[in-house]
């Protein structure tokens, strides 16, 4: 087993991990009310999965781009608790290297969360996809808003 992750404890980082899904629900639906009009940008149908955007039509109709299916619901809820799983046993981790305090351990652990996304997602996604900078910007802040709402979250469960 990898020594990392020896002394976790998995109950607490699992409980973690199920209610930073629920603080990105929130947050993603909101983030998505907002950032609609992106969606619906025809220049911009063939940067979203088929997943997402499925085509729809009848037979004989032009295909158009249509709104995700249960099966993008269901893979976006398990994609969240995966990822507040992996972040509160990231935080498990790490909680002793960050300042003492719930409330400067959340910043610590935002900052350092937010800083990792920037250099392993946002700078790569504006190198290779031709996505807005607004969207970009927002999907960053809302990505900030969820962890920092977490990692409160983690600071108090995994005390």
């Amino acid at each position: 087993m990898c020594q990392l992750i020896q002394g976790v404890r998995w109950k607490k980082v699992v409980l973690g991990g199920f209610i930073s899904l629920v603080i990105a629900i929130v947050i993603r639906q909101i983030e998505a009310m907002l950032t609609m009009d992106y969606y619906k940008m025809p220049e911009l149908f063939g940067v979203w999965s088929k997943l997402m955007m499925p085509e729809t039509g009848l037979p004989g109709t032009e295909m158009v781009q249509g709104p995700p299916g249960a099966e993008f619901f269901l893979v976006s809820i398990l994609s969240a608790f995966l990822s507040g799983v992996t972040l509160a046993a990231l935080y498990e981790i790490i909680k002793d290297k960050l300042e003492t305090g719930t409330w400067k351990r959340a910043l610590n652990f935002t900052c350092f969360t937010v800083w990792l996304g920037i250099i392993f997602f946002t700078l790569p996604t504006i190198l290779l996809i031709n996505l807005p900078l607004e969207l970009l910007g927002i999907w960053l802040i809302s990505t900030a808003i969820i962890l920092f709402l977490s990692s409160l979250v983690f600071g108090k469960i995994l005390k």
